[in-house]
């Protein structure tokens, strides 16, 4: 246990494992075990360590705790609000467990109910920080911009070394020549004793400002400066993903005829998959479609990603089989999240899974976004994605390497399912919003609402990087902004560049858009020890 706190975690591992041969039915050793199999992001067995300790010892509040921060890890949402509740029956005062209650609710869009779990933490500790913080991210996303600047600002009165929270005061104001905020920050920044991430999320924090001045060479020194920083730490390498891609069009190297799920497994909720390039605008376009009142909007969902991950489709070769588990699963954690008959699945980077969508959920309809391939690229370049599958962002020759691997798959997609894909192209829907509305109703088969025009007054909350963006009213132009950056961009632009024949407006040909038809759908801090325990067990 002293290994274990000094963050050796190797070497503690080892000894809780020759502990656990003698006395295999320990809890404190299982429930150990687990922390540091959740703290090493081994999370599946971090769940089933602690599940096992649990089985033995029900009792205590700290395991239902680290339980729950596993599961929501692992995108269970409901079985990790069921952790955090039986941690809070044991132990009614753990703050700890009434805010990463708030983040699953929040996660789940309940934003109502995660602020209340929020106030309740707060109640309990009314001089932490991390809350305050959690609770402006909540308010954010509910489009509370005032409140949450508000609770940004009662987090930085606590503690004004929070690195992270000025990042996301950053996102949702406007700052000014004269904010004191942004020479504390500076001050900060120049600390010899500041980690890496605090370096970053200041770094970026103050990139943000200095782009609302208008210093150009300020912004983008800050900005490289943070995104250095945080591609270092993901450590990404494009090989990677140049691997995966190539991989996805090997495995539908084949005819599609009599491959598809065995549709059995009910479809009560039709999905419509959003999907493009990151930044593209597909935000918007899920904003405007669940505005419609036959729709639920339920933003970016992990669902598709894990039940391709749990298929093992790499492995398993019995095509009708791995779709027919993808349909399962999907439908399963659909049904969960709501009974809504019609639900949009806003994950940019399900594009990469167009295949598996229409052969494991012919229900579904794909809106593919595209938008200008420089403005998309510039606009990942300057966002801050917390997702370790953005990682490709951070640097300018990975977004633009990245950009030609998607429009090579989807280049793919539309020639091996030509018509099933709807391209709606961002810039023709922001110089030409009602038209390219309706167009876009039609494919999915709704009625025209004359609310869809109203988006930016839809109450859903939104977790993107574009919440502040879609509060507002159709923005035109901004697919020209990178030009203002055109001299910092030359490697990105010359990768792009590189063999491509575009139209003058950058939008491609190749995306061709399908005739719509009318007819009727088809049926978090890191896992902690207790400090109270670990003295508790080292007596024992």
């Amino acid at each position: 246990m002293a290994l274990h706190q000094q963050g050796k975690l190797v070497e503690a591992e080892c000894i809780y494992e020759e502990i656990l041969q003698q006395q295999p039915n320990s809890f404190d050793v299982l429930h150990l075990l687990g922390i540091i199999a959740g703290q090493t992001r081994r999370i599946e067995r971090a769940a089933e360590l602690i599940s096992k300790a649990i089985s033995l010892n029900g009792k205590i509040a700290d395991a239902h705790y680290n339980l729950g921060k596993a599961l929501h890890d692992l995108n269970r949402f409901t079985d990790a609000l069921a952790s955090y509740d039986r941690a809070i029956a044991l132990k009614p005062d753990f703050t700890g467990a009434y805010i990463n209650r708030g983040n699953v609710l929040k996660d789940l869009n309940r934003l109502e109910e995660a602020l209340a779990s929020y106030e309740k933490a707060i109640a309990l500790k009314p001089d932490y920080a991390e809350v305050f913080s959690n609770r402006g991210i909540a308010l954010m996303e509910k489009g509370d911009f005032t409140a949450a600047i508000e609770s940004y600002n009662r987090a930085l009165h606590i503690k004004p070394d929070y690195a992270e929270c000025y990042r996301n005061y950053s996102m949702v104001t406007k700052f000014k020549q004269d904010d004191p905020i942004i020479p504390k920050m500076k001050n900060l920044l120049c600390a010899n004793n500041l980690s890496e991430k605090d370096r970053m999320h200041l770094s970026l924090a103050l990139a943000k400002a200095e782009d609302d001045l208008g210093n150009k060479e300020l912004f983008i020194k800050y900005l490289s400066q943070g995104n250095a920083i945080r591609k270092k730490d993901l450590a990404y390498d494009i090989a990677r993903d140049e691997q995966l891609f190539a991989s996805i069009k090997q495995f539908f190297d084949f005819n599609v005829a009599n491959e598809q799920a065995d549709l059995a497994s009910n479809c009560s909720t039709i999905p419509i998959f959003i999907l493009g390039m990151p930044r593209s605008g597909t935000t918007l376009v899920e904003q405007i479609v669940s505005s419609h009142s036959n729709v639920f909007g339920a933003g970016e969902l992990d669902f598709l990603n894990q039940a391709i991950i749990n298929s093992r489709w790499q492995l398993d070769k019995d095509r009708k089989r791995v779709f027919s588990s993808v349909r399962a699963f999907y439908n399963e954690k659909l049904s969960e999240l709501s009974a809504a008959s019609i639900i949009t699945d806003k994950m940019p980077l399900n594009f990469r899974w167009v295949g598996f969508i229409l052969n494991a959920l012919p229900e579904a309809k794909i809106v593919h976004v595209i938008r200008n391939p420089e403005a998309v690229c510039w606009s990942n370049l300057k966002t801050y994605f917390r997702s370790e599958e953005m990682a490709f962002t951070f640097d300018s020759q990975d977004i633009a390497k990245y950009y030609r691997l998607y429009k090579d798959l989807m280049d793919f997609w539309q020639q091996k399912y030509p018509e099933k894909i709807y391209n709606l192209t961002y810039e023709r829907l922001t110089e030409n919003q009602e038209e390219e509305t309706r167009k876009l109703l039609d494919y999915l088969e709704l009625e025209w609402e004359d609310n869809v025009l109203e988006f930016y007054k839809n109450k859903r909350g939104v977790n993107t990087a574009s919440t502040v963006q879609i509060r507002q009213k159709m923005y035109k132009g901004s697919s020209l902004e990178w030009k203002k950056y055109e001299q910092w961009l030359q490697p990105m632009l010359e990768i792009l560049n590189a063999n491509e024949e575009r139209p003058r407006d950058g939008i491609s040909a190749a995306f061709p858009v399908p005739n719509p038809s009318r007819g009727a759908w088809r049926a978090r801090s890191s896992l902690q020890v207790d400090r109270i325990r670990l003295r508790f067990l080292n007596k024992l």
